[in-house]
């Protein structure tokens, strides 16, 4: 083999597409009971399909602070705890309330993205249950400007992966730059003449 020995080239780490805002707003306005916590899970609490499937009535605990928080299992049997928004502790606590166990016993990752898709196809909206935790992390980093912040609350293992949030919000990329002393100063003022010399 002439290839044996030779490092494997890197694959490029990926670029989030979170959900627009704007079609997030529709998503909410059109969705109802189960379908309804599931894109609020995704884009207010950044669960993965799979997670979302699996949140159980226990998971949802308040801390002593008064914090309400949701346990997730994560990849590799991995725990993690996260902060839950009001918007979606109002739709969570009455379904923990009633039960300990699974809150939907029948779902499956694939349901929750064919249930996401299909909700959003609904709306005009191009959106898959990923796009909504792409949506999630942009905006957890657009608010913090924290990659280590964005990193804990995303349950990312490498930072590389969480810097891609990053890139997502250019914006900042440009007020930076715009903030620079002198770089809003009228082009000529206070420079001097450049003569060229042939």
């Amino acid at each position: 083999d002439i290839t044996a020995g030779l490092r494997r080239p890197r694959t490029p780490v990926g670029v989030p597409r979170p959900v627009s805002e704007e079609g997030l707003a529709l998503m909410l306005a059109r969705a109802q009971g189960v379908v309804r916590a599931w894109v609020l899970l995704g884009a207010y609490c950044g669960l993965r399909s799979f997670e979302t499937a699996k949140v159980c009535g226990d998971d949802l605990e308040q801390s002593a602070s008064g914090a309400w928080l949701l346990r997730v299992m994560g990849k590799g049997g991995q725990t993690a705890v996260v902060p839950v928004p009001d918007v979606v502790l109002l739709e969570l606590r009455p379904l923990c309330a009633a039960t300990r166990g699974r809150l939907w016993p029948d779902a499956t990752a694939q349901a929750v993205q064919f249930a996401v898709r299909r909700l959003a196809a609904s709306c005009g909206v191009y959106c898959t249950s990923h796009m909504l935790r792409h949506r999630y992390g942009t905006a957890l980093y657009a608010v913090s400007h924290d990659l280590l912040v964005t990193q804990q609350l995303m349950r990312h293992q490498s930072p590389a992966t969480t810097a891609g949030y990053a890139l997502v919000t250019g914006d900042r990329v440009a007020q930076v730059a715009a903030s620079l002393p002198g770089a809003n100063d009228a082009v000529g003022a206070g420079r001097p003449t450049l003569r060229l010399v042939r």
